[in-house]
């Protein structure tokens, strides 16, 4: 297809998107993310441009379409200066309309506005739909008492769940696998600042490479946390996650 007609085909599709098509606005608005927009048995290539995605995104939100209502909070949470208010407003609504993912992502951004108490109650309700994804998080908030009475016996319950499931990346089994252990050894680690407005697309802001480097070189770490440490270091998952994060390094050196 020339680039002639591509742009025929491109103006044929907004046209249809801005008369109602809410469904094809939101393709609309994750192609000018991607790079393409793909249609049955069409890919029509576009140039990147995050207004113009947004534009449509917010086109098929306005039209009601819940999957575009939590890509577009995403896109006016990443990129400039976060709009977490009105992102919680669209949330809201991708919650009304049953979408998969939106209380949890509403947890997200409840925790970057400072509300704690309801990020919690969301987390809670999106765990029995995705119990993996929101297992570690649940445990952060009930180690710190973050929104929740601190209660460490049903942190050490989330924290095992999301260490054992399958849906999770070896860095957040990690993650898990720290605090069962701090717990056990009777470690009390402060996770305030990893908490909320720093980056609260991730509630726990810190990768587990970064933050156990610094913990180990830390010469007041108290002999339960080095051991707490030790056999999370020892564990399948950060075997896994250092070899990932070595053949990463090793790719990106080649590439440059």
């Amino acid at each position: 297809m020339t680039d002639k007609s591509n742009q025929v085909r491109l103006d044929r599709l907004k046209s249809q998107a801005r008369k109602g098509d809410a469904e094809l606005a939101w393709v609309i608005g994750e192609g000018y993310l991607d790079g393409r927009i793909c249609i049955p048995g069409e890919v029509l290539p576009v140039r990147k441009n995050r207004k113009v995605a947004e534009y449509w995104l917010r086109i098929a939100s306005e039209q009601g379409n819940a999957d575009a209502m939590l890509e577009l909070s995403s896109v006016i949470t990443t990129y400039g200066e976060p709009r977490w208010k009105e992102a919680f407003a669209w949330e809201v609504k991708a919650m009304e309309l049953g979408a998969s993912f939106a209380e949890y992502d509403a947890a997200i951004t409840a925790s970057a506005l400072g509300r704690r108490k309801v990020a919690y109650r969301l987390l809670t309700a999106s765990f029995p739909k995705h119990p993996g994804e929101t297992s570690l998080l649940l445990g952060i908030c009930l180690y710190a008492g973050y929104g929740c009475h601190r209660d460490l016996e049903q942190a050490q319950r989330y924290f095992l769940r999301a260490a054992a499931s399958c849906a999770n990346l070896d860095k957040d089994r990690v993650d898990a696998l720290f605090f069962v252990n701090a717990i056990r050894h009777g470690v009390s680690f402060s996770v305030e600042k990893h908490i909320g407005i720093a980056r609260p697309k991730k509630i726990f802001d810190q990768d587990s490479a970064s933050l156990f480097k610094r913990l180990s070189r830390n010469p007041a770490l108290s002999s339960p946390a080095k051991q707490a440490l030790a056999e999370t270091l020892d564990s399948e998952a950060w075997q896994r996650q250092s070899r990932c994060q070595l053949r990463s390094g090793e790719a990106e050196k080649r590439g440059g």
